[in-house]
């Protein structure tokens, strides 16, 4: 988990410099560690972003240009698949109602469960690093990834 928290913090603070351009919206996509993000990738780069990711670490990013967000989640293969109560949380505070780390959060007050899989994620639009459901039979790869963080938008 520490090396996902780390992750999560340098990919929040590369993305997070970034400056808004034209309206539109671009799908969960993942990245390969040491392979250029660019403004061609995310309108809201301000300049290239090359993450550096640990093993077995999957990354991912999803950009909303016309509500100037930018989504990162990642997990990692042998991440934690204990079942556990987690506390809702807001993923992003721009679209209504907020957008939470699981579909049937309706307050930071109500919780969930996870019974295997998780991910975490966080956008530039504020908040925490949240716990998001990846699946019970999701494995954590690239492709899991960017449909578990799609399915978290409003």
């Amino acid at each position: 988990m520490k090396k996902i928290i780390t992750t999560m913090a340098v990919l929040a603070a590369s993305f997070m410099g970034s400056s808004a351009h034209a309206a539109g919206a671009v799908d969960a996509a993942s990245f390969v560690s040491g392979t250029s993000i660019s403004s061609a990738d995310c309108m809201l780069l301000a300049g290239t972003v090359t993450p550096s990711l640990s093993a077995n670490v999957h990354a991912g990013f999803r950009c909303s240009d016309a509500f100037g967000v930018i989504q990162v989640g990642s997990c990692h293969e042998g991440g934690s698949r204990e079942a556990a109560t987690i506390t809702c949380a807001i993923t992003d505070n721009t679209t209504t109602p907020p957008t939470y780390n699981d579909g049937t959060c309706t307050s930071e007050a109500d919780t969930f469960e996870i019974a295997d899989r998780r991910f975490y994620t966080m956008s530039s639009s504020g908040g925490s690093i949240a716990t998001a459901a990846l699946g019970d039979t999701v494995p954590c790869a690239d492709v899991e990834l960017a449909a578990a963080m799609a399915a978290l938008t409003n």
